[in-house]
């Protein structure tokens, strides 16, 4: 299985689990030991995920207009296909589409069992009949062949070799042939017969038991140690989510490996005196010693940050800018807010705002005055014309609220670098504020946040759909992360940017334009780094006109050396510098590039060592695509919001809460607005969440 389909499966998991669940409230677990699916699924198990009445879901989000977005992404590969290779199966030969399976089998009930994530496309689905008798007619129109029973379990072979088990109302589909048995040990255990199951294995219970309701989604997963596609370095997770009309509520626990290192509560007063406008807050801790971290091996001196750029600068006190660096953080605090460019009518410029804690004080202010400075200047003299030059690049100081704010208009630059008119505006800024470090993208939100903490402007805590969502007092000593958006903002936001996309560069609506643009931008990745023309004394040879400084040929070519070959072939091309470039292109997974080239009438056969062509799937790549899937889902949530806790330096504990917009109604009475979570809280020590879900 290759990476790109294991990440498919998460990201579908976590869909399935935050989105696709049942309208209907947390309720006690079922006492009917039957209802418990858990019992049937196998013990080598490690992807879990059940629904219950996805009929209602499907309802709930065709009101909303999301559900064929939803679907969409759950259908999508990282290749780019739209639908899988089980899907297209039952499609083919049991004639089911999504909607129909919904509509006759899964709407009920349904769960998919695989023994690992990236597997599930050999997995099990149960799903659950109204009554036995409705499989009848299926089975006719099928064909179906049966098999030999197992006790009270029949058994029967499908079309395309598809498997399915019927024991009374629940059925069981497994892939044709059973590559991995795991459906016929699913069938076992629905007759009954002993076994290991998932209900019975400790990890699942104790993550089970961390739940603080019976959710009508469920989603268990199990990742190796050092997963990269696991989450928060988890080993094992388990969610559990339900959807009402106002919204989705959703748990997440999970167990990891090793026991990370205590990080500190949220500063809540921070978040508090945010302005109400703000579109998006991600707050938390955030390891600023990584960025310095070359000593150790970990990041070489070459990948150096441009926040240690930043930091380096002329220093006229003793410390390093590594330690500079160090004295920042842990908390940080990354707000994103809009400006709308007088320059572009109609385009909401994001603005992006850090405050981060810091031991340095007024000493940030000053260095960062130099070296914004100095950055901008050097950036001019690359960029504008030399009669550009000669204007002033200064940085300006401006007080608002006996707070200095220091800020350079680097916009001009910017724009004229990039083409892009929407950036003229931009006007960096950067401050003390309340002994902690801000820096912002633009002059007005850092104005904004300035007076907002003074008491001069409505905060989130003033707004009365997001006060009840900060962190509360009880709470504030566990919470350690918190992210915040008003997704039809974002939506709105993002909508402007498509529309200026579609006026200004229109070829780039097409998937075909950023395929090309991530090609090109691969190969310029790894450059061999030399530039050719085609020798005036014969056409299919090229002469070495350049060797860049950071060339991979550095050591082996100079310049007026005359290329007669490359990889392993004579040129014969008219345009022999092209065919140099293409067949470099080409190199696949060689490690060596082969040139033979002619030095002071010398013929020699040079062996380049280069890295490896990197495999890049741009079937399916479509950022378009995925901006307007994002306006889809975003314009309906008005607010979402996680939490994640620290209660023990093994565990992830975190709760997620998506408030829709009212749906319109065609009368015209408002849409009464989305209660907010219930603010009853556990006892300290705890994990706080709510005790009911949003009413209907």
């Amino acid at each position: 299985m290759r990476p790109r389909y294991r990440y498919s499966a998460i990201a579908m998991a976590v869909v399935l689990a935050c989105a696709l669940a049942a309208m209907a409230e947390p309720t006690p677990s079922p006492s009917d030991e039957t209802s418990d699916w858990l019992k049937f699924v196998p013990g080598d198990a490690h992807f879990y995920v059940e629904l219950r009445d996805l009929a209602s879901i499907r309802r709930q989000f065709q009101r909303l207009g999301i559900w064929t977005t939803v679907r969409d992404l759950t259908e999508r590969t990282g290749s780019g296909a739209t639908t899988q290779p089980w899907q297209r199966t039952t499609e083919e030969y049991l004639h089911l589409s999504s909607e129909t399976a919904i509509h006759f089998f899964l709407g009920r009930r349904t769960a998919l069992i695989a023994t690992e994530s990236g597997q599930w496309q050999n997995g099990v689905i149960l799903a659950e009949l109204l009554k036995g008798s409705d499989l009848r007619p299926w089975l006719r129109r099928w064909r179906a062949n049966s098999l030999t029973d197992e006790g009270p379990v029949h058994r029967y072979e499908l079309p395309g070799g598809i498997l399915l088990a019927v024991a009374d109302r629940t059925l069981a589909f497994g892939p044709a042939g059973d590559p991995e048995g795991l459906w016929g040990r699913t069938v076992l255990l629905l007759a009954g017969r002993r076994g290991p199951t998932l209900a019975g294995r400790s990890e699942f219970a104790a993550l089970r038991s961390r739940l603080s309701a019976s959710y009508p989604v469920v989603l268990y997963v199990v990742w190796p140690e050092h997963d990269p596609t696991a989450i928060q370095g988890c080993t094992r997770l388990l969610a559990g989510a339900s959807v009402t009309e106002s919204g989705i509520t959703c748990e997440l626990r999970g167990q990891r490996a090793a026991h990370e290192e205590a990080e500190p509560p949220l500063n809540v007063s921070v978040l508090r005196m945010l302005p109400a406008s703000t579109v998006a807050v991600r707050a938390g801790s955030f390891d600023f010693d990584q960025l310095t971290d070359g000593a150790q091996g970990k990041v070489s001196p070459k990948d150096k940050t441009l926040l240690t750029l930043f930091l380096q600068g002329s220093f006229e006190d003793e410390k390093s800018s590594d330690e500079t660096i160090a004295d920042l953080g842990p908390g940080c605090v990354v707000v994103l807010g809009q400006d709308r460019p007088k320059e572009t009518p109609g385009f909401d410029m994001p603005a992006v705002t850090a405050i981060c804690q810091t031991r340095g004080g007024a000493i940030y202010v000053q260095r960062l005055d130099r070296t914004i400075q100095f950055l901008a200047r050097l950036l001019a003299r690359l960029t504008l014309p030399p009669e550009k030059t000669t204007e002033p690049i200064s940085v300006e100081v401006t007080e608002c609220e006996g707070v200095p704010l220091h800020h350079l208009r680097i916009g001009p630059i910017l724009s004229a670098r990039a083409g892009l008119t929407f950036l003229d505006g931009v006007d960096v800024c950067w401050a003390l504020l309340d002994e902690r470090l801000v820096l912002s993208s633009s002059l007005a939100q850092a104005e904004e946040i300035v007076r907002a903490a003074r008491g001069k402007a409505t905060t989130l805590a003033d707004s009365s759909d997001v006060k009840e969502l900060l962190p509360a007092a009880d709470e504030s000593s566990q919470v350690v992360e918190w992210w915040f958006a008003r997704g039809s903002v974002v939506a709105d936001m993002v909508s402007t940017w498509l529309a200026y996309l579609e006026r200004k560069q229109p070829e780039a609506m097409r998937p075909e334009w950023w395929q090309e643009w991530a090609s090109e931008r691969l190969v310029r990745r790894t450059p061999l780094g030399i530039g050719l023309a085609t020798d005036p004394n014969d056409p299919h040879r090229a002469v070495v006109k350049e060797v860049a400084g950071r060339s991979l040929a550095m050591r082996f070519l100079k310049v007026g050396d005359i290329v007669v070959g490359a990889a392993g072939s004579p040129l014969t091309t008219s345009q022999p510098a092209q065919e140099v470039a293409d067949r470099y292109a080409d190199r696949g997974d060689a490690r060596v590039f082969p040139m033979q080239i002619i030095r002071g009438g010398r013929t020699m056969a040079l062996r380049i060592p280069v890295p490896p062509t990197q495999e890049l799937d741009l079937q399916g790549f479509d950022p378009v695509r995925s901006l307007k899937q994002l306006m889809t889902l975003s314009s309906h949530a008005r607010t979402a919001t996680v939490w994640r806790y620290a209660i023990a330096p093994d565990r992830f504990d975190a709760r997620i809460q998506i408030h829709w917009e009212p749906v319109k109604t065609p009368t015209s009475q408002p849409a009464p607005k989305s209660p907010v979570p219930s603010t009853k809280r556990r006892p300290p020590g705890q994990l706080s969440l709510p005790t009911t879900a949003p009413h209907r």
